[in-house]
């Protein structure tokens, strides 16, 4: 059963949400055990190399002066998390990332731009419980930010927990956890046939936001592909 050993997650602060174009701020990879124990934590604080909006910095905490000061070097910090995550991709393990569409883009933009190899996230198996959430009960009404879908799941975080991407992290595996516990259909597939589950899962839920802003007038945009945005199809 997927989650049942070894399951992995990771979470990305940045300087904002444009994940072809912002910077990582913090990197972390954690692993989970099944009862939701966390037996390992690895944190990047990482310079950016570019100025940290303040409104980038009011919601993680970090400011470009204390990246300066107390941040990796970009390129060594991300060949050092791209190899730790080359090794856990190559073994097929489970690696949760909340929202995976933001996460994964913005860290093989990261890995592009400072020409580090990054082929070997093509065949990353990630569970999104964003994704799978929407889809199992796409009629709940409420907030889909992390803290309030880990408060749904039971799952522990504090709102002054949350943007650490050390916490987000956790949560982001410990949702999943709780989701295969409740969800039959989650159980009964194998990775790759959930990587293929969750494209399509969050392709229809991006037509159903397609038709929404339309039906609104609305002049905002939809952000597709999974788990990697295309931004060729970004637009409405």
């Amino acid at each position: 059963m997927i989650l049942q050993n070894e399951a992995w997650g990771f979470d990305i602060e940045s300087t904002g949400v444009n994940v072809f174009e912002d910077r990582i701020v913090t990197f972390s990879l954690v692993n989970v055990a099944p009862g939701g124990e966390v037996t390992e934590k690895l944190r990047w604080l990482i310079n950016p190399g570019v100025p940290i909006p303040d409104e980038a910095s009011a919601i993680h905490g970090i400011t470009t002066e204390h990246a300066k000061e107390h941040g990796e070097q970009r390129e060594a910090a991300l060949c050092a998390i791209a190899a730790k995550l080359a090794g856990l991709i190559h073994r097929s393990t489970p690696i949760c990332v909340y929202n995976a569409a933001f996460d994964c883009s913005m860290l093989r933009a990261e890995l592009q731009r400072y020409g580090i190899g990054y082929a070997f996230l093509d065949d990353i198996l990630p569970i999104d419980p964003l994704v799978c959430d929407k889809h199992f009960d796409m009629f709940r009404k409420g907030s889909r930010k992390l803290t309030d879908v880990a408060a749904w799941y039971g799952v522990p975080l504090a709102q002054s927990e949350a943007h650490d991407s050390c916490f987000d992290a956790v949560a982001a595996v410990r949702i999943a956890q709780a989701m295969f516990a409740h969800y039959s259909e989650l159980h009964a597939a194998d990775l790759a046939e959930l990587k293929k589950y969750q494209a399509r899962w969050h392709m229809q839920q991006c037509d159903s936001f397609e038709l929404y802003l339309i039906r609104t007038n609305s002049e905002r945009t939809v952000e597709r592909g999974w788990p990697f945005r295309d931004v060729s199809k970004s637009k409405i």
